[in-house]
């Protein structure tokens, strides 16, 4: 009997503490978004600053831009580089 109480103590004691690492760890979600790619110029990657723009269309071809471009100096390293954009609220 004595067995049972104490699983069903530990049972609860970890229940309550999952519950609660939930609810710390949940944090509203941003629009922010990394975006990682490779440059190429002519045929060879590049390693210098380039001035990138980024555009965002709400369809894969044929569609409209909605939002502004976001237009940054970017440092590429053997074609590699890595870019934080963040266009807003632009899909309801």
């Amino acid at each position: 009997m004595k067995r049972n109480r104490l699983c069903a103590l530990v049972a609860s004691a970890l229940i309550s503490m999952g519950a609660m690492d939930t609810a710390q760890s949940t944090q509203t979600q941003t629009t922010a978004f990394t975006y990682q790619g490779q440059l190429n110029a002519s045929g060879v990657y590049a390693t210098q600053i380039y001035a990138f723009s980024f555009s965002l269309y709400d369809a894969a071809s044929g569609g409209s831009q909605v939002a502004a471009p976001i237009v940054e100096n970017i440092q590429v390293i053997n074609g590699l580089f890595t870019a934080d954009l963040d266009f807003g609220v632009v899909f309801g």
